[in-house]
């Protein structure tokens, strides 16, 4: 052993001594807010220490952070820099102590890999912990240990588990899947099924591996399934299937549904006489039609209007429902609308969306006083449709502010939660993932209450993502100034005033693009509160002369982003001669689609032409953003400003859009 790593190893046995025995030794002349700043300095400086292994430095600053909330983060990446050195006492009792971090995972992970390269299966078996869902190669190695101490026979659930995913599992698992073929619990119809998975995700090389697996009688079928996926059409052209064989319906409906991704129409010519020779069953059937349906409406819309109505009512497959509802928005043939809601199964057509549309249909149709009532019911409901509905009765927006009350030993509670002191932490020092990971961890253990006061207390720390995400988990939606908070409100109302539009716009859009969190960042490169692109953020800055730094440019910096972003929805707006819809439609998927969406015969009414943007993306966006307009409203007291946003939508030859 050289000098360093017994050194090293010298300092970790005395660290374990001090990890389990002694408590904190106090840092001199420092308290609070002091005292914090220099754990975190020791911190930041042991890390360094042990990254060029300086041992001495490295244990100087451990002794003194026994308290620090990260303190397990140094003593894990001690014991996983040396794990060769380790005591099995030492790591077992940092899993007990910390079972409540990932940190307790991935450290076991990593003992267990050496431990099975020593084959030291028992020491594995008691330092498992089946309280804690660990990673894929932790299950494995655990069930490698039981393997080779005689347990051979694994539970259904657990090779479910393990096995039926569609893709390649960690190396650790292939003794595992091995072991359990050779004592015959991996079964033949496990193989098959994950066959099927495989292919469903598109893991044609998975699928090839797999098929080795197989009886050699069984092999020649799955390879057919196998030709059925990479070539669909071969279903047309291959000789009769064999109707005996129970994987040929199996086949023949992949085959078919694939087939109509690539040419519908060839499938519709062909998929009713298949389907009744070889007797598909309805739920087989089903899903060759819906493959057909949407083959059809996205390579031939118009043949899709003839087709789709004679394959029966698809509306189960929410695309196909919401493409046939745009049709007869696009034809406003409102008594054809009537219908297809009306045939829809009863709990479909109960959802707000469909509730919202047949209460139009009504009204268009002449039974204006049942429609009139479906949108009173629907007005109580502070979702999209409910708001519409309002809006429509002409009755108040139900929008209601109620927090539940906390007392401070509730509070103290969810504040002595280890998981929490460590998220803290950690996202204080922009370690976002591993904050992001302690703190779902512990909201795991919490009840309703807790993850509540968690929340709130989140966005008092400018945790701003974390707060919101978790208030959306426990969705009490009342608490407006948890789910709707007013961040940067004097830069907004600032920018706001500048550019002369509505502040509810912009904490709206905030909210939907980065749930106020300034450091987040797309996997396109937008960047910040308002989520701009840099490119897009110089081209606004440079037309809009606005004054901020474009050498450096920071978008992460609130009054830089607020100020662009702002001046870009200013932009948008004026390109539409101030259609809030449009511009907000635009910040999403650009000028140049919404453009190409406009009305060309006829205005529209703004909640059609939301319903009609065919970008899912897109129409989602627009609603939540007028939501969250309602609710920036309400909390801002500027009531009924939402209104001039939503705008009957003029056509295109009469909108006189501007190319600013």
């Amino acid at each position: 052993m050289c000098i360093m790593m017994r050194k090293i190893y010298k300092y970790l046995i005395v660290i374990f001594a001090l990890f389990v025995f002694c408590g904190f030794t106090e840092w001199s002349d420092t308290s609070g807010v002091d005292r914090l700043k220099a754990e975190r300095e020791g911190f930041l400086k042991a890390e360094e220490a042990l990254k060029r292994n300086d041992g001495d430095t490295y244990y100087r600053y451990l002794t003194q952070l026994k308290d620090y909330p990260l303190y397990p983060y140094l003593l894990y990446e001690g014991f996983r820099q040396n794990m060769g050195l380790q005591s099995p006492t030492a790591l077992s009792h940092f899993l007990k102590t910390y079972s409540n971090s990932p940190l307790s995972d991935e450290l076991r992970r990593h003992w267990f890999t050496q431990l099975a390269a020593q084959q030291q299966w028992q020491l594995i078996l008691d330092n498992y912990s089946s309280d804690m869902k660990g990673s894929i190669a932790t299950e494995c190695l655990y069930q490698q240990a039981l393997l080779a101490t005689g347990h051979t026979k694994p539970s259904t659930q657990l090779i479910e588990h393990l096995w039926l995913v569609p893709y390649e599992r960690p190396s650790v698992c292939a003794p595992v899947f091995i072991a359990w073929a050779r004592s015959g619990v991996l079964v033949d119809d496990f193989i098959w099924k994950r066959l099927e998975i495989a292919l469903n995700a598109d893991n044609v090389s998975l699928a090839k591996k797999l098929v080795t697996g197989l009886p050699v009688n069984e092999q020649s079928t799955a390879r057919l399934w196998i030709q059925a996926h990479e070539d669909p059409s071969s279903v047309l052209r291959m000789p009769a299937f064999d109707k005996n064989n129970k994987k040929t319906n199996i086949i023949l409906t992949h085959g078919l549904s694939q087939l109509a991704e690539e040419d519908p129409n060839a499938t519709f010519e062909q998929w009713h006489h298949l389907a009744e020779n070889y007797g598909l069953s309805p739920n087989q059937q089903e899903e060759v039609k819906e493959a057909i349906a949407l083959g059809l409406i996205k390579q031939n819309p118009q043949k899709a209007k003839e087709v789709i109505p004679k394959l029966g009512n698809l509306s189960k497959n929410p695309k196909i429902a919401q493409w046939q509802l745009q049709q007869y928005l696009a034809e406003e043939n409102w008594k054809g609308l009537k219908g297809y809601i009306e045939a829809m199964p009863s709990n479909e057509k109960k959802e707000p969306k469909w509730r919202y549309w047949y209460a139009e249909t009504l009204q268009k149709t002449g039974h204006e006083q049942e429609g009139e009532k479906i949108l009173k019911g629907l007005s109580i409901d502070p979702h999209y449709y409910g708001f519409l509905a309002a809006m429509q009765a002409n009755v108040d927006l139900p929008v209601q502010d109620q927090p539940i009350s906390i007392s401070q030993e509730e509070k103290d509670t969810v504040l002595k939660q280890e998981n929490v002191q460590r998220a803290i932490e950690l996202y204080y020092l922009k370690r976002y993932a591993k904050a992001y990971a302690e703190w779902w961890m512990g909201i795991q253990h919490m009840n309703d209450k807790q993850d509540y006061i968690a929340a709130k207390l989140a966005l008092q720390w400018g945790m701003n993502n974390i707060a919101l995400s978790t208030g959306e988990k426990i969705n009490h939606l009342k608490d407006l100034q948890l789910l709707f908070p007013l961040l940067y409100k004097e830069i907004i109302l600032q920018d706001a005033s500048r550019y002369a539009i509505e502040p509810s716009w912009i904490f709206a859009v905030i909210r939907q693009e980065s749930r106020f969190s300034n450091h987040a960042q797309s996997s396109v490169g937008a960047q910040g509160l308002m989520q701009l692109m840099p490119a897009t953020a110089k081209l606004i800055a440079n037309k809009q002369d606005v004054q901020v730094p474009l050498k450096n440019l920071d978008l992460s910096n609130p009054n830089t982003n607020i100020q662009l972003g702002s001046a870009y929805l200013k932009n948008l707006l004026k390109q539409f001669n101030n259609q809030g819809v449009l511009a907000t439609a635009s910040y999403n998927a650009g000028p140049g689609n919404v453009k190409k969406w406009l009305p060309t015969e006829k205005d529209q009414s703004v909640d059609q032409w939301i319903e009609l943007i065919p970008f899912d993306e897109t129409r989602d966006y627009v609603k939540k953003v007028f939501v969250n307009m309602v609710m920036y409203e309400n909390r801002l007291n500027q009531k009924n400003n939402v209104g001039k946003y939503l705008k009957p939508i003029p056509k295109k030859s009469s909108l006189k859009v501007s190319q600013t």
